[in-house]
């Protein structure tokens, strides 16, 4: 009987340690089915912050490409309004230079013709007929501009 109930004991430790077995082997595979789909929704989640990480970078570069683009543009708009105040600068210089140019020739034209007009201005003494033979400022008058038109003269005495 002791023997019996030895061997009922021993059959039940058995069933009770195939049933830990069972349960430790259970547990073990839940635990590594956790792992696992821990591991993968580790996996997953390290995808998505590296597709974050990418849509992010890839916006930081379309952000700066667009900045570049509106500094370019903004670069070129400034250039060009440079550029523009720049000819209206020479437009304005050349206009300024051409109306100075303009007086500066109507002064000596002027200036000119005053002193061509005193150079020739003819003294009353020299309309005294031949009065050029005695007076030498007569006869040079006389020679570089005289009263009449000689050839004129003679040209309608002709006719």
């Amino acid at each position: 009987e002791q023997e019996k109930i030895r061997i009922e004991t021993q059959r039940k430790e058995q069933e009770r340690l195939e049933e830990t077995k069972k349960k430790e082997e259970e547990a073990l595979k839940l635990k590594l089915e956790k792992e696992k789909e821990e591991e993968e929704e580790k996996a997953r989640i390290e995808l998505q912050r590296k597709e974050e990480v990418n849509n992010m970078e890839a916006t930081m570069i379309k952000k700066e490409e667009e900045s570049q683009d509106e500094e370019v543009n903004v670069d070129a708009t400034q250039q060009l309004k440079e550029q523009e105040k720049e000819q209206v600068k020479y437009e304005e210089t050349t206009k300024r230079d051409k109306k100075e140019q303009k007086d500066k020739k109507a002064k000596t034209e002027s200036e000119q013709k005053k002193t061509i007009q005193k150079v020739h201005r003819r003294p009353p003494s020299c309309g005294i007929p031949f009065a050029y033979i005695p007076s030498r400022k007569c006869r040079t008058l006389a020679t570089t501009n005289p009263i009449y038109d000689c050839k004129a003269l003679t040209d309608s005495m002709m006719e």
